[in-house]
């Protein structure tokens, strides 16, 4: 009689199964939201919390943002690491690095992450069309449509496939360095709603989309190792 291992039977498989379900779910939350804030940015009342924020960043006059001398340098500084050329330059060294060092789903994860991010940035912008904010002066120069944003997608698809590769490398220091590369993908998603070149809801969009195509990504690379 063939025996036949089940989740009941194997421990192991009864935690992969588990792991499949949350994984599948975070999926289909990530996409469900995306659709929600698709369907939302061309509503009145989005449309009023969009600008609402980003006058909320300005003084009196709309040209001037809010804070201390420091921190328009600050936002254009962490906004340039979702600039075309940064992510070139980290695509570029961490390919290489994992090239000498990766294992084979790691260098797997990492490309398509990263190449499925841009793809699917680029053709929602070019669905959507949204232009981009009108109301507030821009502080940085931009030239694709507003949804979603590209620097909190890319940078995500990017950034957030090297976490995790990283916490399976360094699983001591794995809480740290969760903290440290969400903390930084927020910071820059918060650089383009303060420059005036993206909506909230944009960037928000970015998150919400990538969320859900990383998540795809896990779970089919897990499928095929």
């Amino acid at each position: 009689m063939r025996y036949r291992l089940t989740e009941e039977s194997s421990p192991l498989l009864a935690d992969a199964g588990i792991f499949m379900r949350k994984l599948n779910l975070f999926v289909s939350v990530s996409l469900m939201l995306f659709v929600l804030f698709a369907i939302m940015q061309s509503t009145t009342i989005m449309q009023s919390i969009d600008a609402a924020m980003l006058l909320t960043l300005r003084t009196d006059d709309i040209s001037i943002p809010r804070g201390t001398s420091w921190l328009l340098p600050l936002m254009s500084f962490l906004t340039y690491f979702g600039d075309v050329e940064a992510l070139a330059l980290v695509c570029l060294v961490v390919l290489l690095l994992l090239l000498l060092y990766g294992r084979k789903d790691e260098i797997l994860l990492f490309v398509f992450a990263a190449l499925g991010g841009i793809v699917l940035t680029f053709a929602m912008k070019a669905g959507f069309a949204r232009p981009r904010p009108t109301i507030v002066q821009p502080l940085a120069i931009v030239t694709s449509y507003s949804f979603p944003s590209g620097h909190a997608s890319i940078t995500a698809a990017v950034y957030v496939p090297v976490l995790l590769i990283l916490r399976r490398r360094f699983s001591r220091a794995s809480v740290l360095l969760t903290l440290s590369i969400l903390l930084f993908l927020l910071l820059i998603g918060f650089s383009r709603i303060y420059l005036g070149v993206h909506y909230a809801s944009d960037v928000l969009a970015g998150w919400a989309i990538i969320a859900s195509w990383l998540g795809v990504c896990v779970s089919v690379i897990g499928r095929v190792r």
